[in-house]
């Protein structure tokens, strides 16, 4: 409906296991370390290998939870009063949710494995700032718009493209929550790149974009098409953050072979310099419209 942001699809919670699992193995690794242990000692104490030490500190799977019990009770025996009963909770809780399935289980055929971590990310941040130079954010995109860019890729096999679609609508349940926010700036030539013959999917789409602008819990800038900016940023990017000891704050970008995913605070200042010039008037000449200014121009697209 014109006017008013569509909520499409059928995705109403976003349960994932990915950074229930990172954390889960971030806080383990923390205590073995506390409790002044190798890998070693505790795989003998678990009875297996330390590459399996290693997997559950990593992240990469779901833990079973005698597991992570019998950690615990070995860390406590090496250092009393490392394990509180508040930690022991926490982490138990942690394993619960890192044995669940997936929210995009059902389309997972289109969900790289590069791909899963930010549908992870995103779950878990409050603040997602991202930059898009050849196309409306993800997050933003009407299904129609979605299919359309979908089936004009060259990375997507035909077989995939509604399960991609089906998860790209499916993280724009997102925005729904209440600790959540998405600032994003777009370039202004991007509103008016038709993505299919049918010229009303871009109407459609900007409506929608206009609706969305208005959303207490987003910001969208229109970066005009002459700025000072245009020459070295021109590659899409996203910035994460996340609440006190949830992750570290991430920087996201896609590349032919996938994407990257930067924590390196001196790499993730660098943009954080960007997204300043991005949307200060003060960093950069011609930098992206203010809010108000940048809806108009949606508007008038």
């Amino acid at each position: 409906m014109p006017g008013k942001a569509r909520w499409e699809g059928c995705v109403t919670t976003l349960i994932d296991p990915t950074m229930p699992r990172r954390r889960l193995g971030r806080k383990l690794r923390e205590l073995r370390n506390a409790a002044g242990l190798l890998a070693e000692p505790v795989a003998v104490e678990l009875d297996c290998s330390t590459a399996k030490i290693s997997t559950i500190e990593g992240g990469k799977n779901k833990v079973r939870k005698i597991d992570v019990e019998r950690m615990l009770a070995f860390y406590a025996n090496h250092k009393p009063g490392l394990i509180t009963p508040e930690i022991t909770d926490e982490l138990l809780d942690l394993t619960r949710q890192s044995g669940q399935k997936a929210w995009w289980w059902p389309y997972q055929a289109g969900v790289q494995d590069w791909f899963r971590e930010l549908i992870g990310l995103e779950g878990e941040s409050s603040l997602v700032r991202n930059f898009e130079y050849h196309a409306i954010p993800g997050l933003l995109q009407t299904e129609a718009y979605a299919s359309a860019l979908t089936a004009s890729s060259l990375h997507v096999p035909e077989s995939q493209r509604a399960e991609v679609v089906a998860v790209r609508v499916g993280r724009q349940a997102n925005l729904r929550r209440g600790d959540f926010k998405l600032w994003v700036v777009i370039a202004e030539h991007v509103l008016h790149r038709q993505v299919a013959d049918d010229p009303a999917i871009l109407r459609d789409q900007l409506e929608h974009l206009a609706a969305m602008a208005k959303l207490p819990n987003v910001r969208i800038q229109i970066l005009p098409t002459k700025n000072s900016l245009q020459h070295w940023l021109t590659n899409p990017f996203m910035l994460l953050e996340f609440p006190p000891d949830v992750w570290t704050k991430t920087v996201y970008w896609e590349h032919p072979g996938g994407a990257e995913y930067l924590q390196d605070p001196a790499g993730v200042a660098r943009y954080e310099l960007a997204w300043s010039a991005l949307t200060n008037p003060d960093k950069a000449a011609n930098a992206a419209h203010d809010e108000q200014s940048s809806l108009q121009v949606i508007q008038a697209a």
